[in-house]
């Protein structure tokens, strides 16, 4: 894990598997908790750089990876990269000609090396299995923050900073609790505050998300021809499962001002997602569109006419029922999708409105009482509509009444 509450240092522990790992590699100090320390503030630069009475050698880390045998594997590399930054370091020594001391070529040498690790354990083309591919991760986030607290000031490329995004949720089968911790503690050291609006702009949902999903006009068509050409356009890859994570933190980053300008960059991406015919996918991008209606102003929602577009996507999960779809599935996104419902009939506050109500009256006749005639034997499903029936009753208040003399 990573400890930074001291300010200017942290401590950096890795996983079980990955300190035994590197014992087994023969590099038992590097297995132990390492204290990282910031660089002391001069306003002379070269004082500043006299204060590091050791550089690490970013060269020896290069040159494991760049010879690494095919016999290694991918996480011994890293790891025994890792290990070099810790153990090797070179004096950093003054041109005897200037007296000055000449880093530019070892930040040269530092980029790349962010970068070729940035590759080969962030953003890998064949899986090695779950645990593996997190535990190659987590060692090289490891790397990157060893380089931004020991080495010259480098700055990561936005690339390399989006796909560190990736690993800031532990609950994610590709990450681990301590490479989470690591990715969290990077993006604080790369990304001010201030600078987190036009980062989200700029790198995240143009630069990134409108690549990685090219707009789909499903959104625009009438929602009896969205299913057929979601189907059509949605592509499901995993890789999907870590763009909806870069959507979350873009959100939760977020300020209510800042979704209210810029909620165009979101929903194409959140609505495709969303409409998802794989179970893990559809299920987190309900969950982003909980977070952005949380953080999406009431007037922007109705104003700009989002809210039937985003209605027509949450609906149809409302039938995705056994025996169809897996129980298990069919549970975890009848409660989120209930959920998602209420989140954006909650958005009018005016009990009596009636785009609210028509909403809500909606997802019971057409959710609630369809799931319950199409699924009655199934203990779980039973469950969940029952008590999504009374969060829904609740929102209608004294409107609900009519719903309630109907006999199942």
């Amino acid at each position: 894990m990573c400890d930074h509450s001291e300010k200017g240092a942290i401590e950096l522990l890795l996983s079980e598997e990955n300190r035994s790992q590197l014992k087994d590699l023969g590099y038992e100090d590097a297995a132990k908790p390492i204290l990282l320390n910031d660089f002391p503030e001069s306003k002379d630069g070269c004082a500043q750089i006299r204060s590091q009475t050791w550089q690490v050698d970013a060269s020896k880390a290069m040159e494991i990876l760049t010879n690494a045998s095919r016999t290694r594997t991918s996480n011994n590399a890293v790891l025994e990269v890792l290990a070099s930054l810790i153990i090797h370091r070179d004096p950093l020594r003054p041109n005897l000609a200037t007296g000055r001391f000449e880093v530019k070529e070892n930040i040269l040498v530092q980029r790349d090396l962010a970068q070729a690790l940035t590759s080969i354990s962030l953003c890998r083309t064949e899986s090695r299995g779950q645990q593996s591919d997190a535990l190659i991760a987590e060692a090289g986030l490891a790397c990157l923050a060893l380089l931004l607290y020991k080495s010259q000031p480098l700055t990561l490329t936005n690339l390399t900073l989006i796909h560190v995004i990736a690993y800031t949720d532990p609950s994610n089968c590709w990450t681990t609790r301590p490479a989470a911790l690591l990715a969290e503690h990077i993006l604080y050291l790369q990304i001010s505050t201030k600078d987190i609006p036009s980062f989200t702009t700029g790198a995240i949902l143009i630069d990134f998300i409108r690549p990685e999903l090219p707009l789909s006009h499903s959104y625009a068509t009438p929602a009896s021809d969205q299913t057929e050409l979601s189907l059509l356009t949605l592509d499901d890859t995993e890789d999907h499962e870590k763009t909806i994570v870069i959507l979350k933190w873009a959100i939760e980053k977020a300020e209510e001002v800042y979704i209210a300008r810029h909620w165009h960059h979101f929903t194409p991406a959140l609505l495709r997602l969303a409409e998802s015919r794989d179970t893990t996918v559809r299920l987190k991008a309900l969950e982003a569109i909980i977070m952005f209606l949380k953080k999406c102003p009431s007037s922007t929602i109705y104003a700009t006419g989002i809210s039937y577009i985003l209605e027509n996507t949450i609906l149809p999960t409302l039938l995705l029922l056994p025996p169809l779809t897996p129980e298990r599935d069919s549970v975890a996104l009848l409660d989120v999708g209930y959920q998602a419902i209420i989140n954006l009939a909650a958005k009018s506050s005016d009990r009596r409105s009636y785009s609210r109500r028509q909403l809500l009256d909606t997802a019971i006749r057409e959710g609630i009482m369809i799931g319950y005639h199409h699924a009655p034997g199934y203990t779980l499903i039973v469950k969940v509509l029952m008590q999504s029936t009374a969060k829904l009753v609740s929102c209608l208040g004294i409107f609900s009444v009519k719903h309630l003399t109907v006999s199942f």
